[in-house]
């Protein structure tokens, strides 16, 4: 899935790289695409630029209703007609980041993209939701989606044992050694169950398999740490979420992965000097067993 960067008002960043696939026929590979509509901010590429300059925005998400909505579907309509693209029931797959973020707009572009889409001889669009932790998978099938992916179990992680004495004392601990910091460094090894629930049986819900995470490069001292996240830990945390598919149709056999190359939150599955192919290699011979 490649995220595209949609800002309206015929605004768009990081477009190229897909353009070029899409214009190329290469690599011939199945893909979809995801938008991730969110506004940029100068804190989340580094945490001093808070302290220094406050939450300055560099590119602003803007809805800008039916018109912006159907000049978006069709910029998309080649990819949608390509025949690498992926598709549910025959519907190209198309994500979407924050479903939270001007719910009626999100709402009204989906309606307006599934118009489009017949009236242009596809069958419609299978859109997914990310899901939020505290959004309820019933009020985004009420919003239109066909699916949602479990997304930001990360704080759930957190969550799991955050008031144990145990995760007290290893925070006060943690505030000794690295003063400042906000968020307890999680043994990912006791925790990477809760990284999936039981929702995920369930016909539209995509699990999401995490690639690790350390989000300090961006964060700073307020950044949330997995730690242990080990190519034995990711083998076991392939399996737990595979666990929960095993059982679903082909066309809803469906796993997120978060993230290929997103290296400035220590969350990919490209080569490294710590552990080279070592998580390419436990994936591939986990989907062989499947």
């Amino acid at each position: 899935m490649y995220w595209q960067y949609y800002f309206g008002n015929g605004k768009m960043l990081l477009q190229r790289p897909f353009e070029e696939v899409l214009k190329s026929g290469k690599p011939d590979y199945p893909f979809c695409l995801g938008w991730a509509n969110h506004s940029w901010q100068t804190d989340s590429w580094s945490p001093s630029m808070k302290k220094k300059e406050g939450k300055t925005i560099i590119m602003e998400q803007f809805y800008g209703g039916e018109k912006q909505y159907a000049e978006h579907f069709m910029y998309n309509l080649p990819a949608f007609k390509d025949k690498r693209y992926m598709t549910v029931d025959g519907k190209p797959i198309f994500v979407i980041w924050n479903p939270a973020d001007h719910t009626e707009e999100i709402s009204l572009l989906m309606k307006t993209w599934r118009r489009l889409a017949v009236e242009n001889g596809l069958s419609g669009i299978h859109f997914i939701g990310s899901q939020g932790v505290g959004i309820p998978l019933e009020e985004m099938r009420k919003q239109g989606f066909d699916a949602v992916y479990q997304n930001r179990q990360i704080q759930a992680l957190i969550n799991a044992d955050k008031y144990t004495f145990w995760v007290k004392l290893k925070c006060l601990m943690q505030k000794l050694m690295y003063p400042g910091f906000m968020y307890p460094i999680t043994d990912v090894s006791k925790r990477y169950r809760t990284l999936a629930t039981d929702d995920a049986k369930l016909k539209d819900v995509y699990p999401t398999l995490i690639s690790g995470y350390d989000r300090s490069p961006r964060s700073g001292k307020e950044a949330i740490i997995f730690h242990n996240f080990t190519p034995e830990v990711w083998r076991k945390h392939v399996r737990d979420v595979f666990s929960y598919i095993k059982d679903k149709d082909y066309e809803h056999n469906i796993v997120m992965l978060k993230s290929w190359n997103e290296w400035g939150e220590s969350n990919y599955m490209e080569p490294d000097q710590r552990y080279g192919t070592a998580f390419l290699d436990i994936l591939k011979e986990e989907i062989n067993r499947l």
